[in-house]
């Protein structure tokens, strides 16, 4: 068995992948560069997010991405705050009081 560093498997949720490059003159795939059959599954999971919702990417079984649909994407962005609004709207400090110690401090020899 020939083993290929730096080489992974990913497994894409349940975007099937196709099985058939195995040999080189069957198999449905066998003329379409791997490039191409990664873009086939990224349309698919943009698809999904477009009409399930957001598709979570992972990696070696760990939460990695998030795919959102532009829809949701734009929601997400029109409620954040631009960044004046932000500090504008952090602890109000109107009726924040701090009272100072009226002693000189301490002695200090020099």
């Amino acid at each position: 068995m020939r083993q290929t560093e730096g080489r992974e498997v990913v497994i894409v949720e349940a975007v099937r992948t196709p099985i058939g490059r195995g040999h080189k003159e069957k198999g449905y795939y066998k003329d379409v560069h791997p490039n191409e059959l990664l873009g086939r599954c990224y349309s698919e999971v943009i698809e999904r997010a477009r009409s399930e919702g957001p598709q979570s990417i992972t990696r070696h079984g760990r939460e990695r991405a998030v795919v959102l649909s532009i829809e949701d994407y734009r929601s997400l962005v029109a409620q954040r705050p631009d960044f004046k609004s932000y500090l504008l709207g952090g602890p109000k400090v109107d009726d924040f009081s701090v009272e100072r110690d009226p002693s000189g401090g301490r002695e200090i020899d020099l």
